[in-house]
């Protein structure tokens, strides 16, 4: 786990008012926060000001000169009377280590990049060959750093998974060796673009590359490469390297291992389609972003309750339905309304104008009975279908308006898993449809796998 390597001692300041700097510490505590503690505040309208700061920014440098940059952060803890004699704590969500910038906007980045350790196992790709004689005496071990994978993602962006090994130190005599393959996961962009762009591009992919795994995958660091600003001194050459640190929001995700055999789709599974499936994923997440979002984000962070893992599942499927099939109300439509309307005075026009914007659209039973027939009798036969949409509509309608007469016809808290088993799968049927599998391939996927078979055939409806 990449964090803070101890409590920095450094000189802090506001942006654009380096001159009234203060001194202080920054450390990452035990849950991952990172906190700022300077030894004296600034004067009380400095402070109150910092206060009322919706994402405050701070700037700084260590004992040895390094820049850093505090972002996304607050004002946790001073002193209202005397703040310029007493401390005061911050709470920041980043911590940029190698450059200055005033604001995340403002930071220039032509790189962003991450280790996930479960993306070892899902490229499957191998620079060691380990050659053992017969006799068990001679031992052979070969490395060749496998070439980095780059794919187009758009005008000047490019997804890079970028080969790298951690090796043995040379000892006399050598009595080990140890050396492990990595590969980080890199956003390029030429030129340079902010740092919020390149976060939301990776965080995209790395939604994809949770649902080809099978498991949500996290982390809690990036190393980035900055434009000139934030260098020590004007002479220094080249790109400035920057460790972005955060506390991560799933911090059991970082790390985490996925086995080959558990995952849905390996890259070699997608290689047919491979040089435009992550560039084709941005394109339909641009789409269908509030779906998608609304999804990943859950599968993240897991909520306590089962009515919330099935209302924000339905709420992701029904988004995606919405958003590809916009209709238009029909004409029939329209002369219905206006019937509907024809007498009523103008106040209560408005007010029905409300209530009926959305009636042409088709309810959610309906659009879930739509999302669930691609893929034939994998979800069972046409009156099990039917019956599952039915049943998870009246479920959602009561979860949302709580009313007495729909609660016989919810489904119990207790019988909710699989609901909520199902649902998911569908979603990520549907995720596989985005990125070009006909329904056919996309079924045998979920099929192969046993969890997610499994998963299809948990429980009675």
């Amino acid at each position: 786990m990449t964090r803070l390597v101890g409590p920095i001692q450094g000189t802090w300041w506001l942006p654009g008012t380096r001159k009234r700097f203060r001194h202080g510490v920054l450390q990452q505590l035990p849950t991952g926060d990172l906190e700022l503690t300077l030894r004296t505040a600034w004067h009380r309208d400095v402070m109150d000001a910092v206060d009322r700061a919706e994402r405050l920014t701070l700037l700084g440098k260590d004992d040895a000169g390094r820049p850093i940059s505090l972002s996304a952060g607050f004002l946790k803890e001073h002193n209202l009377f005397t703040p310029e004699s007493s401390p005061a704590t911050f709470h920041f969500g980043r911590v940029f280590l190698g450059a200055h910038f005033s604001d995340e906007d403002g930071a220039a980045l032509t790189e962003l990049s991450a280790r996930i350790p479960a993306l070892d196992h899902w490229l499957g790709i191998s620079g060691l060959t380990i050659d053992v004689a017969e006799s068990r005496r001679d031992l052979s071990i070969h490395f060749s750093q496998p070439d980095d994978l780059e794919f187009e993602l758009g005008p000047g962006l490019k997804l890079v998974f970028g080969f790298d090994w951690q090796g043995p130190s040379l000892r006399r005599p050598q009595l080990e060796a140890y050396l492990m393959q990595e590969v980080r996961i890199i956003v390029r962009a030429i030129p340079a673009r902010n740092f919020r762009d390149l976060e939301t591009i990776f965080n995209r992919l790395l939604d994809l590359l949770s649902l080809l795994v099978g498991e949500p995958l996290g982390y809690e660091s990036f190393w980035g490469e900055a434009t000139c600003a934030g260098r020590r001194s004007p002479a220094e050459d080249g790109p400035a390297r920057v460790e972005i640190i955060f506390a991560p929001i799933a911090p059991e995700l970082v790390g985490k291992i996925v086995e080959g055999h558990r995952m849905l789709l390996r890259f070699r599974d997608v290689e047919k389609n491979r040089q435009n499936l992550f560039q084709l994923w941005l394109e339909k997440y641009k789409l269908y972003h509030s779906a998608f979002e609304s999804y990943f984000a859950v599968q993240r962070r897991d909520p306590a309750y089962q009515e919330q893992r099935f209302l924000s599942i339905v709420q992701s499927l029904e988004t995606l339905h919405r958003l590809r099939n916009q209709t238009q109300p029909s004409e029939n439509h329209q002369r219905m309304i206006e019937r509907i309307k024809e007498n009523l005075n103008p106040k209560d026009r408005k007010w029905l104008d409300g209530k009926l914007r959305h009636s042409h659209e088709p309810n959610l039973s309906t659009r879930l009975e739509s999302l669930l027939k691609p893929f034939g009798d994998l979800f069972g036969d046409s009156e099990a279908r039917r019956q599952f949409a039915e049943n998870t509509a009246n479920t959602r309608n009561y979860l949302t308006h709580y009313d007495p007469a729909q609660r016989k016809k919810a489904v119990e808290s207790s019988g909710l898993t699989p609901y909520i088993f199902r649902l998911k799968v569908l979603f990520i049927l549907h995720c596989l449809l985005e990125i070009d599998l006909t329904p056919s391939e996309a079924r045998q996927h979920i099929e192969k796998n046993h969890r997610l078979r499994q998963m299809v055939i948990f429980g009675k409806i």
